[in-house]
C-alpha cells in the first residue's frame, strides 16, 4: 500500500474554488452533485480520492467569469441520462426552491435542501398527515421547520407555497443546459491542468 500526501489546494496556497456562472448551477452542485461525487454516482470511481478536492472546494457564483482554480482528478458527466433519471426531478425542485427563496444564501440552501424536499407536491400530503406519537415524528418536525422557513401559518398555506414553487419555470431542458455548462467548466479545468 502506498501513502499519498494530502491534497494541496493550489500552488499559491489559496483555497480550492469553483465559481459557477449562475446561482442555479451552484445550487445543483451543492445540493446534489457534490454528494453524487463523494457518495453516489461516482462513489467507486477512480482515483479513489477524486472527490476530495471537488467536495472541499468553496462554491461561488461569478456570472462574468466562471472558473475553477484547481485541476480535478477525473472527469464528470453531470448530464448523464442515467443519473438524471434518478435525481432529475429532485434537483429541478432544488433550483425552483432557490428561485422561490432568493434571500437564502447558498450555504443556507444547502442546510435546508433536504427539508425542502418535503415541500414537493408528491411529498407534502405525507408531511401533512404526520402526527406526533406515530412513526411520523420526524415529519412533524419537518413540517414545523418548513412553516418557519416559508412563513406559512397553516397547512393550507404550506400547500399553497408548494404549488407556487412547483409553478416556477425551470425544466429538464434548462437543467441539461446548466449541467452541460458545469461539466464543460469542470472537465475543461482537468484538460488545462
Amino acid at each position: 500500500m502506498s501513502w499519498k500526501k494530502p491534497y494541496t489546494p493550489t500552488t499559491d496556497g489559496k483555497p480550492l474554488r469553483i465559481a459557477f456562472r449562475t446561482r442555479e448551477q451552484a445550487v445543483l452542485f451543492m445540493c446534489e452533485l457534490s454528494g453524487q461525487i463523494s457518495d453516489g454516482n461516482w462513489e467507486n470511481a477512480s482515483p479513489h480520492d477524486h472527490w476530495t478536492p471537488m467536495c472541499d472546494a468553496v462554491i461561488a457564483v461569478d456570472p462574468n467569469s466562471p472558473s475553477i482554480n484547481f485541476r480535478p482528478r477525473r472527469s464528470y458527466n453531470f448530464s448523464d441520462p442515467e443519473l438524471l433519471e434518478v435525481v432529475g426531478d429532485r434537483i429541478i425542485w432544488y433550483v425552483k426552491c432557490a428561485k422561490f427563496f432568493p434571500k437564502l444564501t447558498l450555504s443556507e440552501l444547502e442546510d435546508v435542501h433536504w427539508d425542502l424536499e418535503y415541500l414537493r407536491p408528491t411529498e407534502i400530503t405525507c408531511l401533512l398527515k404526520a402526527r406526533i406519537g406515530r412513526k411520523g415524528d420526524h415529519l412533524v418536525e419537518k413540517r414545523m421547520s418548513l412553516k418557519m422557513l416559508t412563513g406559512a401559518e397553516t397547512e393550507d398555506a404550506l400547500v399553497n407555497c408548494s404549488n407556487q414553487i412547483a409553478n416556477i419555470p425551470y425544466d429538464e431542458k434548462e437543467l441539461r443546459a446548466d449541467l452541460n455548462e458545469m461539466k464543460k467548466l469542470v472537465n475543461g479545468a482537468r484538460k488545462r491542468g
